[in-house]
């Protein structure tokens, strides 16, 4: 096996090369001699549920000094809950999707709960979508603190949900508190939430998902489960498609609390299609922060939200090789963030406009026109205007061109 844990437990930098770790090989129907075979430790049934065949499994494993359990080719309900640090828990190979259902190698019906450390989890799917599950996220996981390097590895895997608002599927897949893991490789399906990032250091790469409710990928720093901040976290490579009315196909970065910070975020190479809210989204709560991203190589093509790319608040945003097609409202607009600045960025067909700027943009270039420096509330094309009146606004709202002065918009009269 030559993907080494350390690596992940001594830490690495945002923008690791992909080398750093290696997925395990494919299974089949037989475990390698580093694991415990399921069947091994107890009966496996399709039937009924498996919950303490996996957990005596898992706990054979430790006591026999194999590095964790193969669990075969096929459906199997129960919950898989990690009791031991250093574990892996390999399956017979990621379902592939039908349109309808996950079909073959290994499927878990229930769901898996991990809050240990240096667990690898890869090759086999987890399937919500016509069970209860104690566990509503499909992969729950997280660390004790922020502090704790928890070293995660997970990769290969399929996930099916019931979306949140009809079967209270959360996430996908849900990283919170520690530091230092990789996830990818991952397919997501009908959940409120595909893969969500709550830790730091936590490096994403070649996600697909299907229909979310809420988020593709969400970055984010929060209250809700102690220290939670989200720093130095990576995205790289998302397909994003929605085939429902009201999906989203989307990136959320966000801080959520007072004192919470998101910061230092990459995302790159992602294509969004079809999306009901913006295809990226920052924002913060006024006591929380969002500092230095840096958003590249997105694509939002027919995005139905007022904007695809909404910057809401924040410090040091920067978008690059951004791509907005065919969406309903402004293709690149900034609410109330500082330091946002748009480079070699086009807008196609947006409905609105090119661009707004509520907050001025420090610069922008949107279809290789330099819009400029510090401008404050301009904006190009057949578009509504602002509600937020400031001295020096200049709008056209594709009749008449406008000119606000001492708190008053007036019409631009050239006769």
């Amino acid at each position: 096996m030559t993907f080494s844990r350390r690596l992940l437990l001594a830490g690495f930098a945002v923008g690791a090369p992909a080398a750093a770790a290696q997925p395990v090989r494919d299974q089949t129907d037989k475990a390698d001699s580093a694991l415990l075979d399921v069947r091994d430790a107890g009966s496996l049934s399709p039937d009924s549920d498996n919950t303490s065949t996996f957990d005596g499994a898992l706990a054979g494993a430790a006591a026999s000094g194999k590095a964790g359990i193969f669990i075969p080719p096929g459906r199997w309900p129960g919950s898989i809950i990690v009791k031991q640090d250093n574990v892996r828990i390999v399956g017979a190979g990621r379902p592939v999707w039908t349109g309808s259902a996950l079909a073959g190698g290994t499927i878990i019906v229930g769901g898996i709960e991990n809050r240990r450390v240096g667990t690898e989890i890869g090759h086999l799917g987890v399937d919500q979508s016509t069970v209860s599950s104690t566990i509503i996220d499909g992969l729950h996981s997280g660390g004790a603190s922020d502090e704790i390097a928890v070293g995660y590895y997970y990769h290969d895997l399929a996930f099916l949900g019931r979306g949140y608002s009809g079967g209270k599927s959360a996430h996908a897949l849900l990283m919170q508190n520690g530091t230092n893991s990789i996830v990818e490789r991952i397919l997501a399906i009908r959940y409120a939430h595909g893969v969500a990032v709550r830790m730091s250091r936590a490096h994403v790469r070649d996600i697909e998902t299907i229909d979310m409710e809420a988020s593709s990928v969400i970055f984010k720093s929060d209250s809700m489960s102690g220290k939670n901040d989200c720093i130095g976290s990576s995205l790289d490579g998302l397909s994003a498609k929605t085939t429902a009315p009201r999906r989203n196909a989307n990136i959320i970065i966000e801080s959520r609390g007072t004192g919470k910070s998101t910061r230092n975020i990459r995302v790159q190479n992602v294509l969004s299609e079809g999306s009901a809210s913006a295809t990226i989204t920052v924002d913060k709560d006024p006591g929380g922060e969002v500092d230095n991203v840096l958003v590249s190589n997105v694509t939002s093509d027919g995005c139905s939200a007022d904007r695809a790319f909404a910057i809401i608040h924040g410090t040091n945003i920067t978008l690059s090789t951004c791509i907005a097609k065919d969406n309903a409202g402004f293709s690149f607009r900034n609410s109330a963030a500082t330091g946002v600045k748009l480079f070699g960025c086009v807008s196609i067909n947006a409905k609105a406009a090119a661009y707004f700027q509520d907050a001025p943009f420090d610069f922008a270039q949107i279809n290789n026109e330099i819009i400029g420096a510090k401008i404050s509330g301009a904006q190009v094309g057949r578009g509504k205007l602002t509600t937020k009146l400031q001295d020096g606004l200049l709008e056209y709202d594709g009749t008449s061109l406008y000119f606000t002065t001492g708190g008053v918009r007036r019409i631009v009269n050239f006769s």
